[in-house]
């Protein structure tokens, strides 16, 4: 029974071995993704694999080559999962990262497993005591820094995750404010154009009011053929003046409008922007957040111009739960 399970164990190591410790670690195809935070944890866990492939493991009890057994498989089965690893999962950071601390607690609990057998098998395969002293102090020193890197990687994930933080505000921020001074702009640009169109509109209703003064001077005694024809040709002249001072003026409202709506979305990206930082609840922001998306893509009804639609505001809600999921 024993002779049958430290086969199955050092086949075990021999699968594990053949594993390329730099693939398992980075790759051109994950591109920025890696996995060197587990590094040092693999490079423990090569390091006992190699002692353990070296050493007369057949001389433990089954109870123990079995508790062993077990931790490989689950080592083998990180390493499939490392191996198989593909940056098009839907999260494949959550994922790297998931598979990183399994790579962790798979090292210490091998490390749990094996340390104190490692140096009985050495004093068995070297027969001496002064091997054995050796072999606990390295083992030792091995427990003290991978407690150390353990500690140091845990910093360094706070670290990490602070600094994913910062730029992903940073990254809002900048943004949010490039595109609430797009909006800016362009309602700038909108109003001018409106104040152009507003003046030609004023000038050509002057003209028509104008025109209308002087024309009834100019008639005289004429006979009643004349008189429809002349009089034909000058309410001609007015109604197209009419018609194009009006023509103006919806022009000038449209333009308006978008001055409007431009600066409403700006105002909207401002606000956006000034409550995320007051606030660190993620409902009140996805709150902001939508009422600011309501803003922007929505349709914003100024006044100038007849017959907007009403926004249908369950739209944004189902795109949103979308994705957050």
């Amino acid at each position: 029974m024993t002779n049958q399970i430290a086969d199955q164990l050092h086949e075990n190591i021999k699968k594990l071995l053949s594993f390329d410790k730099k693939s398992l670690i980075a790759r051109e195809e994950w591109g920025e993704l890696n996995f060197r935070n587990a590094e040092d944890e693999l490079g423990n866990i090569f390091a006992i694999l190699s002692h353990l492939n070296s050493l007369p493991i057949y001389d433990l009890p089954a109870q123990i080559l079995s508790g062993i057994n077990t931790v490989l498989n689950n080592v083998k089965n990180n390493f499939d999962s490392i191996n198989n690893f593909n940056i098009k999962l839907p999260n494949p950071v959550a994922a790297r990262d998931a598979l990183q601390n399994q790579v962790q607690t798979n090292a210490k609990s091998l490390f749990d497993h094996t340390y104190s057998y490692i140096s009985y098998l050495m004093v068995v395969k070297n027969d001496s005591i002064g091997k054995l002293n050796q072999s606990l102090s390295e083992i030792t020193t091995l427990q003290h820094d991978s407690e150390k890197k353990y500690e140091e990687i845990k910093k360094s994930l706070v670290e990490i995750k602070s600094i994913v933080a910062s730029a992903r505000e940073a990254t809002l921020e900048v943004g949010v404010g490039h595109f609430a001074e797009v909006f800016a702009n362009e309602a700038n640009i909108c109003a001018s154009k409106s104040n152009k169109w507003l003046w030609t509109t004023t000038i050509l209703a002057f003209l028509t009011l104008l025109s209308a003064w002087c024309f009834i001077f100019l008639f005289d005694n004429y006979d009643v053929s004349k008189y429809i024809q002349f009089a034909t040709s000058k309410i001609a002249f007015i109604l197209m003046l009419l018609t194009t001072s009006i023509w103006c003026g919806k022009i000038y409202k449209s333009w308006m409008h978008l001055s409007h709506v431009n600066k409403h979305k700006a105002n909207a990206l401002k606000t956006f922007l000034a409550f995320s930082k007051a606030t660190d609840d993620n409902q009140t922001k996805n709150a902001v957040l939508i009422e600011a998306a309501h803003c922007i893509f929505g349709t914003s009804n100024t006044g100038l111009l007849a017959g907007q639609e009403p926004f249908e505001q369950t739209k944004f809600f189902e795109i949103f739960k979308g994705i957050e999921k």
